[in-house]
């Protein structure tokens, strides 16, 4: 008799999924929110011509980060929950802020970041070296500005 009962539970018990393995996890698991991905670039800028590095140029990311190049020209970018859909369009601009505090004027350069380079979330561009042209050393400095007399 017990036997019998035994093996209508099972059997039951089987039928109903009790006995099975209710972790079946899809395939692909579905993300939820907003996909995110670790923004790892870095680089140095140096001037055209004479290869010395320049000091004080801004690197901007619209939207991300702006930061300074270093006594040595080097700057660097880490940042966690970049949409990945916006990097792509995304392009680093160098400016010259401080005028002819750090050894020219140069003019802004641009670089286009390379989609190619998102793997697993992460999105990483090493040793982006950029050289500036010194405009005022061919043109002359700026002209002056003229002051409103009041």
């Amino acid at each position: 008799m017990r036997w019998i009962h035994r093996c209508i539970c099972m059997a039951l018990g089987t039928l109903l999924g009790c006995c099975g393995d209710d972790t079946v996890t899809p395939n692909p698991e579905p993300e939820y929110g907003v996909p995110v991905a670790k923004l790892d670039i870095d680089g140095r800028v140096t001037m055209m011509g004479t290869g010395l590095a320049i000091p004080d140029i801004e690197v901007r990311l619209a939207g991300v980060d702006t930061v300074q190049t270093d006594a040595q020209g080097d700057w660097s970018m880490v940042h966690y929950g970049i949409d990945p859909e916006t990097v792509a369009l995304e392009t680093l601009h160098f400016v010259d802020v401080d005028g002819f505090a750090n050894l020219g004027l140069f003019l802004p350069e641009a670089h286009d970041l390379d989609t190619a380079n998102i793997a697993g979330g992460v999105y990483i561009e090493h040793d982006i070296f950029t050289l500036l042209w010194d405009g005022a050393a061919d043109y002359g400095p700026p002209p002056a500005t003229l002051k409103s007399r009041k």
